[in-house]
């Protein structure tokens, strides 16, 4: 499982450094197409972990790309890389699609900054991203009740699920901030 966050067309000045460039996103693509991974959504990997299917079919070089937080690159530069390698990737929005700036990381480049706005996200590819939640206003989940947490994990599936007629199959944890606790309420 491969983490993405912003994909850009020249490196920018950032603290977190949660960007790889175009160029070399490409590479990766490149050498999964080569090296005969299996690219997979976490739909494709339910009917094993569910007992559906045995795991002595799933596949022997499998990979699975994710996407967090929803960028407006992600739909403009790596949507046609991951098309044109014939790769797919789960890409994890939030629920709240008033949000369209990264706003909690505010020292980051504003351009690269922009998340995906409610028809941009409609405008993904289903053939390439399967969406999956990061909540829904990418907040610290282990820093409020066990109850608004299981509400924030319900509620921005629901909500998801509805607006884009699909399943949700995965969770992100936001600032991959979690517990075992957390962990469990994602679960159920």
């Amino acid at each position: 499982i491969l983490m993405y966050h912003k994909v850009v067309d020249q490196p920018i000045q950032t603290e977190h450094k949660i960007f790889i460039t175009k160029d070399r996103f490409e590479e990766h693509c490149r050498f999964f197409k080569k090296q005969n991974f299996t690219p997979m959504w976490f739909s494709d990997l339910w009917p094993y972990w569910s007992g559906q299917k045995s795991f002595q079919y799933f596949p022997k070089k499998p990979i699975f790309l994710t996407f967090d937080d929803g960028y407006k690159n992600n739909l403009t530069i790596a949507e046609p890389i991951l098309k044109h390698y014939q790769l797919k990737a789960t890409i994890y929005l939030l629920a709240n699609h008033q949000i369209t700036q990264n706003n909690w990381d505010p020292n980051e480049d504003p351009i690269s900054n922009q998340l995906l706005t409610f028809a941009e996200k409609n405008q993904l590819s289903p053939e390439v991203f399967e969406i999956g939640s990061h909540g829904y206003n990418h907040q610290h989940l282990t820093t409020i009740s066990a109850a608004d947490a299981f509400e924030d994990l319900k509620s921005s599936r629901c909500k998801l699920e509805s607006e884009f007629g699909a399943k949700v199959y995965s969770f992100a944890y936001p600032f991959g901030s979690t517990s075992d606790a957390l962990a469990r309420l994602a679960q159920e």
